[in-house]
């Protein structure tokens, strides 16, 4: 008798979509005699870095957050210095909190928390003008247009109007895959936001622009 193999999952998911069905249908396409074992899918997710504005996207996105301020030194790598807080200070804070420590324990809650607006998209002559927000490691480009930004026609087409330096983008697509090799194209990234790519290359070098660079949506 052949043993089944199982496959254990431990998510911050939740169960209130359709995320943790979709992890089980990936698994079970490649191979339906696996055993899938739900360990919990309410592990809190936690973020440690600097009270510099770093996190305004996560502050933005999350409709119920907590913020410590992690001073309690009890924690931290001693002696701290003044100019490597990575090593000394978020990186020992990380590996308690993995370890199993209470996040109370480490500091005080805090609303007085450094959040910066994220720059809206704005109407200019019948188009929307939007800016890129960052380049990622592969030469993507996250834009601050957000997926219900785009007119429901480019959802349901694929088709899209967008103009970044001055390259024209007309593809929306779903996967790289979907993209032709050199091919610029925009989808939409896992945070929501519309982000253009090239497959097999990198957006940024390929049409020499990167962060701050203007992007025009036509609306319509």
């Amino acid at each position: 008798m052949v043993t089944r193999p199982i496959i254990t999952l431990t998510t911050d998911y939740g169960t209130s979509d359709h995320l943790v069905g979709t992890l089980k249908g990936v698994i079970l396409k490649i191979n339906p005699d696996v055993n899938i074992v739900d360990i919990t899918h309410d592990v809190t997710p936690y973020f440690v870095a600097p009270d510099n504005g770093v996190l305004s996207l996560v502050y933005e996105r999350e409709e119920s957050i907590l913020v410590r301020h992690a001073n309690v030194e009890h924690y931290y790598l001693q002696p701290v210095s003044k100019t490597f807080h990575g090593r000394d200070v978020f990186a020992p804070i990380a590996a308690w909190l993995a370890k199993g420590s209470q996040a109370a324990s480490m500091g005080d809650e805090i609303t007085d928390y450094k959040k910066f607006a994220m720059p809206r998209p704005k109407a200019a002559e019948g188009k929307s003008k939007g800016v890129v927000l960052r380049v990622d490691s592969f030469g993507n480009l996250i834009t601050n247009f957000r997926a219900e930004d785009l007119p429901t026609t480019a959802i349901e087409s694929g088709c899209v109007q967008l103009q970044i330096g001055t390259q024209a983008v007309s593809r929306l697509v779903d996967t790289f895959a979907k993209g032709n090799p050199g091919e610029v194209f925009a989808y939409i990234g896992s945070n929501g936001f519309v982000e253009i790519g090239v497959n097999r290359g990198s957006a940024s070098k390929a049409l020499n622009v990167g962060r701050g660079s203007a992007v025009l949506l036509a609306n319509g």
